[in-house]
Protein backbone atom coordinates (compact mmCIF):
# COMPACT_ATOMS: atom_id res chain seq x y z
CA UNK A 1 0.00 0.00 0.00
CA UNK A 2 2.88 2.60 0.44
CA UNK A 3 4.65 1.84 -2.16
CA UNK A 4 1.30 2.26 -4.25
CA UNK A 5 0.69 5.50 -2.72
CA UNK A 6 4.83 6.68 -3.71
CA UNK A 7 4.01 6.00 -7.26
CA UNK A 8 0.10 7.77 -6.80
CA UNK A 9 2.11 11.00 -5.21
CA UNK A 10 4.88 11.12 -7.93
CA UNK A 11 2.42 10.48 -11.06
CA UNK A 12 -0.29 12.46 -10.39
CA UNK A 13 1.69 15.33 -9.39
CA UNK A 14 4.20 15.37 -12.63
CA UNK A 15 0.73 16.93 -15.13
CA UNK A 16 1.22 18.87 -17.99
CA UNK A 17 -1.34 21.96 -18.65
CA UNK A 18 -3.30 21.27 -22.00
CA UNK A 19 -3.50 24.51 -23.13
CA UNK A 20 -1.10 24.36 -25.63
CA UNK A 21 -2.71 20.75 -26.77
CA UNK A 22 -5.48 22.74 -27.62
CA UNK A 23 -4.28 25.51 -29.06
CA UNK A 24 -1.97 23.13 -31.43
CA UNK A 25 -4.83 20.48 -32.47
CA UNK A 26 -7.42 23.37 -33.22
CA UNK A 27 -4.86 25.10 -35.24
CA UNK A 28 -3.98 21.71 -36.90
CA UNK A 29 -0.39 21.96 -35.51
CA UNK A 30 -0.24 18.89 -33.99
CA UNK A 31 3.05 17.85 -35.12
CA UNK A 32 4.71 18.67 -32.04
CA UNK A 33 2.80 16.23 -29.74
CA UNK A 34 3.73 13.72 -32.43
CA UNK A 35 6.96 14.64 -31.70
CA UNK A 36 6.62 15.01 -28.02
CA UNK A 37 5.33 11.83 -28.11
CA UNK A 38 8.17 10.14 -29.54
CA UNK A 39 10.42 12.17 -27.22
CA UNK A 40 8.36 10.78 -24.18
CA UNK A 41 8.30 6.69 -25.57
CA UNK A 42 12.54 7.21 -26.09
CA UNK A 43 12.83 9.15 -22.28
CA UNK A 44 10.68 5.99 -20.87
CA UNK A 45 12.58 3.28 -22.94
CA UNK A 46 15.92 4.96 -21.40
CA UNK A 47 14.93 5.51 -18.14
CA UNK A 48 13.49 1.30 -18.02
CA UNK A 49 16.99 0.45 -18.55
CA UNK A 50 17.96 0.93 -14.96
CA UNK A 51 15.29 -2.21 -13.45
CA UNK A 52 17.61 -4.09 -11.86
CA UNK A 53 16.69 -8.14 -12.15
CA UNK A 54 16.34 -7.93 -8.05
CA UNK A 55 13.24 -5.27 -8.24
CA UNK A 56 10.74 -8.56 -9.58
CA UNK A 57 11.67 -9.65 -5.65
CA UNK A 58 10.89 -6.40 -4.59
CA UNK A 59 8.07 -6.18 -5.88
CA UNK A 60 6.80 -9.52 -4.57
CA UNK A 61 7.48 -8.66 -1.71
CA UNK A 62 5.95 -5.64 -1.12
CA UNK A 63 2.74 -7.12 -2.17
CA UNK A 64 3.01 -10.49 -0.01
CA UNK A 65 0.08 -10.09 2.36
CA UNK A 66 1.67 -10.45 5.75
CA UNK A 67 -2.14 -11.84 7.51
CA UNK A 68 -3.86 -14.58 8.54
CA UNK A 69 -6.72 -16.34 7.34
CA UNK A 70 -10.11 -16.59 9.90
CA UNK A 71 -10.79 -20.60 9.56
CA UNK A 72 -13.72 -20.25 11.15
CA UNK A 73 -15.87 -18.36 9.05
CA UNK A 74 -18.13 -20.64 7.00
CA UNK A 75 -17.88 -18.91 3.86
CA UNK A 76 -18.17 -20.47 0.30
CA UNK A 77 -14.67 -21.09 -1.84
CA UNK A 78 -12.98 -18.47 -4.65
CA UNK A 79 -14.86 -18.92 -7.62
CA UNK A 80 -15.77 -17.83 -10.89
CA UNK A 81 -18.39 -15.18 -8.97
CA UNK A 82 -15.59 -13.89 -6.59
CA UNK A 83 -13.74 -12.98 -10.38
CA UNK A 84 -17.09 -11.65 -12.55
CA UNK A 85 -17.96 -9.51 -9.25
CA UNK A 86 -14.01 -7.89 -8.81
CA UNK A 87 -14.30 -7.05 -12.77
CA UNK A 88 -17.60 -5.67 -12.27
CA UNK A 89 -16.03 -2.83 -9.85
CA UNK A 90 -13.38 -2.24 -12.36
CA UNK A 91 -15.90 -1.50 -14.76
CA UNK A 92 -17.97 0.75 -12.49
CA UNK A 93 -14.82 2.65 -12.03
CA UNK A 94 -13.82 2.83 -15.81
CA UNK A 95 -17.03 4.03 -16.59
CA UNK A 96 -16.34 7.40 -15.50
CA UNK A 97 -12.55 7.09 -15.51
CA UNK A 98 -12.37 6.61 -19.31
CA UNK A 99 -15.33 8.92 -20.12
CA UNK A 100 -13.97 12.00 -18.04
CA UNK A 101 -10.26 10.91 -19.42
CA UNK A 102 -11.02 10.94 -22.52
CA UNK A 103 -14.58 13.66 -23.10
CA UNK A 104 -14.20 15.92 -20.44
CA UNK A 105 -11.98 18.54 -21.82
CA UNK A 106 -13.61 18.36 -24.67
CA UNK A 107 -17.04 18.97 -22.80
CA UNK A 108 -15.54 22.18 -21.21
CA UNK A 109 -13.79 23.50 -24.01
CA UNK A 110 -16.59 22.71 -26.67
CA UNK A 111 -19.78 22.67 -24.80
CA UNK A 112 -18.82 24.91 -22.02
CA UNK A 113 -16.66 27.50 -23.82
CA UNK A 114 -13.98 27.42 -21.23
CA UNK A 115 -10.05 28.33 -22.19
CA UNK A 116 -7.24 25.34 -21.90
CA UNK A 117 -5.30 27.37 -20.05
CA UNK A 118 -8.10 27.39 -17.42
CA UNK A 119 -9.12 23.10 -17.92
CA UNK A 120 -5.45 22.98 -17.83
CA UNK A 121 -4.94 24.71 -14.60
CA UNK A 122 -8.06 22.83 -13.32
CA UNK A 123 -6.22 19.31 -14.35
CA UNK A 124 -2.71 20.50 -12.56
CA UNK A 125 -4.43 21.76 -9.32
CA UNK A 126 -6.45 18.03 -8.89
CA UNK A 127 -3.59 15.93 -9.31
CA UNK A 128 -1.87 18.06 -6.27
CA UNK A 129 -4.87 17.84 -4.26
CA UNK A 130 -4.99 13.78 -5.31
CA UNK A 131 -1.18 13.81 -3.80
CA UNK A 132 -2.50 14.18 -0.83
CA UNK A 133 -5.98 12.56 -0.92
CA UNK A 134 -4.65 9.45 -1.83
CA UNK A 135 -1.90 9.01 0.71
CA UNK A 136 -4.37 10.18 3.16
CA UNK A 137 -7.42 8.01 1.61
CA UNK A 138 -4.14 4.92 2.11
CA UNK A 139 -3.58 5.45 5.64
CA UNK A 140 -7.32 5.86 6.68
CA UNK A 141 -8.11 1.91 5.25
CA UNK A 142 -4.63 0.80 6.80
CA UNK A 143 -5.56 1.77 10.05
CA UNK A 144 -9.42 2.03 10.95
CA UNK A 145 -10.77 -0.69 12.44
CA UNK A 146 -12.73 -3.33 9.87
CA UNK A 147 -15.94 -3.68 9.46
CA UNK A 148 -18.02 -6.73 9.49
CA UNK A 149 -17.80 -6.32 5.99
CA UNK A 150 -14.01 -6.41 5.97
CA UNK A 151 -11.58 -3.64 5.59
CA UNK A 152 -11.73 -2.83 1.91
CA UNK A 153 -15.50 -4.21 0.64
CA UNK A 154 -17.32 -1.95 2.99
CA UNK A 155 -16.09 1.23 1.48
CA UNK A 156 -17.65 0.07 -2.21
CA UNK A 157 -20.58 0.35 -0.12
CA UNK A 158 -19.85 3.61 1.74
CA UNK A 159 -18.57 5.48 -1.46
CA UNK A 160 -20.43 4.17 -4.65
CA UNK A 161 -23.58 6.54 -4.48
CA UNK A 162 -21.42 9.52 -4.17
CA UNK A 163 -18.83 8.78 -6.70
CA UNK A 164 -21.73 7.91 -9.04
CA UNK A 165 -23.51 11.24 -8.44
CA UNK A 166 -20.36 12.86 -8.58
CA UNK A 167 -19.42 11.63 -12.26
CA UNK A 168 -23.15 12.62 -13.05
CA UNK A 169 -22.73 16.29 -11.83
CA UNK A 170 -19.27 17.04 -14.43
CA UNK A 171 -21.29 16.32 -17.78
CA UNK A 172 -24.45 19.02 -16.66
CA UNK A 173 -24.65 20.65 -20.20
CA UNK A 174 -27.18 23.23 -18.67
CA UNK A 175 -24.18 24.78 -17.21
CA UNK A 176 -23.15 26.64 -20.60
CA UNK A 177 -25.78 29.13 -19.83
CA UNK A 178 -24.27 30.10 -16.81
CA UNK A 179 -21.55 33.13 -16.38
CA UNK A 180 -17.84 32.47 -16.61
CA UNK A 181 -17.43 33.01 -13.41
CA UNK A 182 -20.13 30.31 -12.14
CA UNK A 183 -18.77 27.89 -14.90
CA UNK A 184 -15.20 28.00 -13.72
CA UNK A 185 -16.39 27.03 -10.04
CA UNK A 186 -18.73 24.73 -11.79
CA UNK A 187 -15.67 22.54 -12.93
CA UNK A 188 -13.41 23.41 -10.43
CA UNK A 189 -15.81 21.88 -7.93
CA UNK A 190 -17.47 19.17 -9.66
CA UNK A 191 -13.81 17.95 -10.54
CA UNK A 192 -12.15 17.61 -7.78
CA UNK A 193 -15.31 16.01 -5.80
CA UNK A 194 -15.60 13.66 -8.11
CA UNK A 195 -11.67 13.22 -8.90
CA UNK A 196 -9.64 13.69 -5.92
CA UNK A 197 -12.58 12.22 -3.41
CA UNK A 198 -14.63 10.35 -4.19
CA UNK A 199 -12.86 7.85 -6.69
CA UNK A 200 -10.13 8.00 -4.58
CA UNK A 201 -12.03 6.55 -1.71
CA UNK A 202 -13.27 3.97 -4.05
CA UNK A 203 -10.45 3.25 -6.03
CA UNK A 204 -7.85 2.73 -3.40
CA UNK A 205 -9.28 0.09 -1.09
CA UNK A 206 -10.94 -1.72 -4.28
CA UNK A 207 -7.28 -2.25 -6.06
CA UNK A 208 -6.20 -3.47 -2.18
CA UNK A 209 -9.08 -5.79 -1.87
CA UNK A 210 -7.81 -8.57 -4.23
CA UNK A 211 -4.99 -9.76 -1.92
CA UNK A 212 -7.67 -10.24 0.66
CA UNK A 213 -10.33 -11.86 -1.42
CA UNK A 214 -8.23 -14.78 -1.09
CA UNK A 215 -4.36 -16.17 0.15
CA UNK A 216 -4.03 -18.34 -2.53
CA UNK A 217 -1.40 -16.40 -5.75
CA UNK A 218 -3.03 -18.12 -8.77
CA UNK A 219 -6.36 -16.72 -7.55
CA UNK A 220 -5.03 -13.43 -7.22
CA UNK A 221 -3.64 -13.73 -10.54
CA UNK A 222 -6.96 -14.44 -12.14
CA UNK A 223 -8.07 -11.39 -10.24
CA UNK A 224 -5.81 -8.83 -11.99
CA UNK A 225 -6.81 -10.84 -15.70
CA UNK A 226 -10.34 -10.16 -14.93
CA UNK A 227 -9.57 -6.83 -13.98
CA UNK A 228 -7.80 -6.08 -16.60
CA UNK A 229 -10.62 -7.74 -18.80
CA UNK A 230 -13.19 -5.50 -17.40
CA UNK A 231 -10.70 -2.14 -18.21
CA UNK A 232 -11.10 -3.52 -21.74
CA UNK A 233 -14.13 -4.04 -22.05
CA UNK A 234 -15.36 -0.67 -20.44
CA UNK A 235 -12.78 1.30 -22.80
CA UNK A 236 -14.10 -0.47 -26.14
CA UNK A 237 -17.68 0.68 -25.31
CA UNK A 238 -16.59 4.04 -24.32
CA UNK A 239 -14.28 4.72 -27.18
CA UNK A 240 -16.28 3.15 -30.09
CA UNK A 241 -20.04 4.13 -28.95
CA UNK A 242 -19.27 7.59 -27.16
CA UNK A 243 -17.97 9.48 -30.40
CA UNK A 244 -20.49 8.11 -32.47
CA UNK A 245 -23.44 9.35 -30.22
CA UNK A 246 -22.42 12.94 -29.37
CA UNK A 247 -21.10 14.03 -32.92
CA UNK A 248 -22.59 14.75 -35.61
CA UNK A 249 -22.34 17.05 -39.11
CA UNK A 250 -23.16 20.57 -39.76
CA UNK A 251 -24.08 21.90 -43.08
CA UNK A 252 -20.43 22.53 -43.90
CA UNK A 253 -19.70 19.34 -42.89
CA UNK A 254 -17.83 19.95 -40.06
CA UNK A 255 -18.25 18.00 -36.96
CA UNK A 256 -19.70 19.06 -34.18
CA UNK A 257 -20.87 18.25 -30.31
CA UNK A 258 -24.26 17.59 -28.94
CA UNK A 259 -24.44 19.38 -25.41
CA UNK A 260 -27.46 17.44 -23.94
CA UNK A 261 -25.91 14.05 -25.45
CA UNK A 262 -22.86 14.53 -22.59
CA UNK A 263 -25.29 14.28 -19.75
CA UNK A 264 -27.72 11.35 -21.09
CA UNK A 265 -24.61 9.59 -21.50
CA UNK A 266 -23.33 10.62 -17.63
CA UNK A 267 -27.10 9.82 -16.30
CA UNK A 268 -26.44 6.15 -18.41
CA UNK A 269 -23.04 5.38 -16.55
CA UNK A 270 -23.96 6.60 -13.39
CA UNK A 271 -26.81 3.98 -13.16
CA UNK A 272 -25.39 1.24 -14.82
CA UNK A 273 -21.97 1.72 -12.55
CA UNK A 274 -24.29 2.02 -9.07
CA UNK A 275 -25.24 -1.70 -10.29
CA UNK A 276 -21.85 -2.60 -11.22
CA UNK A 277 -20.80 -1.48 -7.55
CA UNK A 278 -23.23 -3.45 -5.86
CA UNK A 279 -22.77 -6.63 -7.86
CA UNK A 280 -19.01 -6.03 -6.70
CA UNK A 281 -19.76 -5.87 -3.02
CA UNK A 282 -22.40 -8.32 -2.69
CA UNK A 283 -20.53 -11.28 -4.76
CA UNK A 284 -17.06 -10.59 -3.13
CA UNK A 285 -15.72 -12.12 0.18
CA UNK A 286 -12.51 -10.62 1.86
CA UNK A 287 -11.49 -14.49 3.25
CA UNK A 288 -8.51 -13.25 4.11
CA UNK A 289 -8.08 -11.18 7.76
CA UNK A 290 -5.40 -8.47 7.75
CA UNK A 291 -4.17 -8.51 11.72
CA UNK A 292 -4.42 -4.83 13.43
CA UNK A 293 -1.29 -3.20 14.49
CA UNK A 294 -0.64 -2.70 17.72
CA UNK A 295 -0.58 0.62 18.97
CA UNK A 296 3.31 0.48 19.88
CA UNK A 297 3.76 -0.51 16.11
CA UNK A 298 2.13 2.21 14.86
CA UNK A 299 4.03 5.30 13.66
CA UNK A 300 2.80 8.93 12.83
CA UNK A 301 2.44 10.11 9.37
CA UNK A 302 5.44 12.11 9.06
CA UNK A 303 7.61 9.19 10.14
CA UNK A 304 5.89 6.87 7.38
CA UNK A 305 6.47 9.99 4.99
CA UNK A 306 10.41 10.36 5.92
CA UNK A 307 10.22 6.14 5.64
CA UNK A 308 8.93 6.34 2.13
CA UNK A 309 11.05 9.21 1.03
CA UNK A 310 14.00 7.34 2.08
CA UNK A 311 13.09 3.90 0.47
CA UNK A 312 12.30 5.76 -3.05
CA UNK A 313 15.63 7.91 -2.63
CA UNK A 314 17.56 4.60 -2.42
CA UNK A 315 15.83 2.47 -4.23
CA UNK A 316 17.09 2.30 -7.97
CA UNK A 317 14.96 0.16 -9.20
CA UNK A 318 11.73 1.46 -7.89
CA UNK A 319 12.83 4.82 -8.98
CA UNK A 320 13.30 3.60 -12.39
CA UNK A 321 9.63 2.35 -12.56
CA UNK A 322 8.65 5.58 -11.08
CA UNK A 323 10.43 7.82 -13.83
CA UNK A 324 9.41 5.31 -16.81
CA UNK A 325 5.41 5.10 -15.41
CA UNK A 326 5.52 9.52 -15.41
CA UNK A 327 6.76 9.47 -19.14
CA UNK A 328 4.02 6.69 -20.15
CA UNK A 329 1.08 8.08 -18.45
CA UNK A 330 1.76 11.38 -19.72
CA UNK A 331 1.83 9.79 -23.55
CA UNK A 332 -1.31 8.52 -22.88
CA UNK A 333 -2.85 11.65 -21.67
CA UNK A 334 -1.51 13.28 -24.58
CA UNK A 335 -2.74 11.01 -26.76
CA UNK A 336 -6.38 10.30 -24.83
CA UNK A 337 -6.80 14.23 -24.75
CA UNK A 338 -5.23 14.79 -28.49
CA UNK A 339 -7.81 12.20 -30.51
CA UNK A 340 -11.29 13.91 -29.50
CA UNK A 341 -9.94 17.22 -31.37
CA UNK A 342 -7.45 15.66 -34.06
CA UNK A 343 -9.54 13.33 -36.00
CA UNK A 344 -12.82 15.43 -35.54
CA UNK A 345 -11.65 19.23 -35.82
CA UNK A 346 -8.30 18.18 -38.03
CA UNK A 347 -9.45 14.62 -40.29
CA UNK A 348 -13.08 15.75 -39.92
CA UNK A 349 -14.40 12.27 -38.96
CA UNK A 350 -15.87 11.29 -35.86
CA UNK A 351 -16.39 7.97 -37.08
CA UNK A 352 -12.29 7.75 -37.03
CA UNK A 353 -12.33 8.64 -33.81
CA UNK A 354 -14.90 5.78 -32.66
CA UNK A 355 -12.09 3.26 -34.66
CA UNK A 356 -9.79 5.17 -32.73
CA UNK A 357 -10.75 4.33 -29.86
CA UNK A 358 -10.74 0.80 -29.73
CA UNK A 359 -7.74 0.32 -31.92
CA UNK A 360 -5.85 0.77 -28.51
CA UNK A 361 -8.07 -1.92 -26.56
CA UNK A 362 -7.55 -4.02 -29.40
CA UNK A 363 -3.72 -4.07 -29.55
CA UNK A 364 -3.44 -4.82 -25.62
CA UNK A 365 -5.92 -7.83 -26.36
CA UNK A 366 -4.05 -8.91 -29.34
CA UNK A 367 -0.61 -8.55 -27.76
CA UNK A 368 -1.83 -10.46 -24.35
CA UNK A 369 -1.28 -14.19 -25.09
CA UNK A 370 2.26 -13.45 -26.58
CA UNK A 371 3.56 -11.12 -24.28
CA UNK A 372 4.59 -12.98 -21.67
CA UNK A 373 6.43 -15.74 -24.05
CA UNK A 374 8.45 -12.51 -26.14
CA UNK A 375 9.41 -11.49 -22.16
CA UNK A 376 10.59 -15.34 -21.33
CA UNK A 377 12.73 -15.58 -24.49
CA UNK A 378 14.28 -12.00 -24.74
CA UNK A 379 13.74 -10.84 -20.73
CA UNK A 380 11.25 -8.04 -19.93
CA UNK A 381 13.48 -5.48 -19.28
CA UNK A 382 15.23 -5.91 -22.68
CA UNK A 383 11.62 -6.56 -24.83
CA UNK A 384 9.69 -3.46 -23.04
CA UNK A 385 12.66 -0.93 -23.49
CA UNK A 386 12.78 -2.16 -27.18
CA UNK A 387 8.89 -2.18 -27.69
CA UNK A 388 9.16 1.69 -26.56
CA UNK A 389 11.61 2.80 -29.29
CA UNK A 390 9.66 1.15 -31.69
CA UNK A 391 6.99 3.68 -30.67
CA UNK A 392 9.21 6.46 -30.17
CA UNK A 393 10.54 6.06 -34.17
CA UNK A 394 6.96 5.80 -35.45
CA UNK A 395 5.70 8.94 -33.58
CA UNK A 396 8.65 10.64 -35.01
CA UNK A 397 7.53 9.12 -38.53
CA UNK A 398 4.39 10.69 -37.75
CA UNK A 399 6.22 14.03 -37.20
CA UNK A 400 8.30 14.50 -40.20
CA UNK A 401 5.37 13.52 -42.83
CA UNK A 402 2.60 15.69 -41.59
CA UNK A 403 -0.11 13.37 -42.98
CA UNK A 404 -3.33 14.93 -43.30
CA UNK A 405 -4.66 11.56 -44.72
CA UNK A 406 -6.57 9.85 -42.01
CA UNK A 407 -6.09 6.75 -43.36
CA UNK A 408 -2.36 6.98 -43.58
CA UNK A 409 -2.32 8.39 -40.08
CA UNK A 410 -4.53 5.80 -38.16
CA UNK A 411 -2.61 2.47 -39.04
CA UNK A 412 0.53 4.02 -37.86
CA UNK A 413 -1.01 5.57 -34.82
CA UNK A 414 -2.02 2.13 -34.09
CA UNK A 415 1.52 0.62 -34.53
CA UNK A 416 2.49 3.34 -32.66
CA UNK A 417 0.34 2.68 -29.64
CA UNK A 418 1.53 -1.45 -29.80
CA UNK A 419 4.74 -0.83 -28.35
CA UNK A 420 3.24 1.78 -24.84
CA UNK A 421 0.44 -1.31 -24.95
CA UNK A 422 3.20 -4.18 -24.46
CA UNK A 423 5.09 -2.21 -21.69
CA UNK A 424 1.99 -1.44 -19.82
CA UNK A 425 1.56 -5.49 -20.37
CA UNK A 426 4.70 -6.69 -18.91
CA UNK A 427 5.29 -4.32 -16.37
Amino acid sequence: MRKKCVVYFVCKCYVVSFENVYRFLIATEYRIVILFLSILSTGSASIYQYKKRGHEMQHASANKVQNVTDDKRNVREFGLIDKLAYMAGDIANDLFFIFSSSFLMLFYTKVLGISGAVVGTLFLSARVVDAFTDMGMGRLVDTLKPSKDGRFRVWIKRVAPFAVIAGFLMFLSVVQNWSMTAKIVYIFVTYLFWGSICYTAINIPYGSMASVISEKPEDRASLSVFRSMGASLASIFISFFVPLFVYTTDANGAQIVIPERFTIIAAIFAVLAFALYQFCYHFTIERVQIPQKPESEKQSFGKEMAIIAKGLSTNRALGGIIAAAIFLLLSMLLVNTMNAYLYADYFKSSKTLAVAGILGTVGTLMLAPFAQKIASRFGKKESATVALFFSAIVYAILYFIHTDNVMLFLPMAFLASLGMNYFNVVI
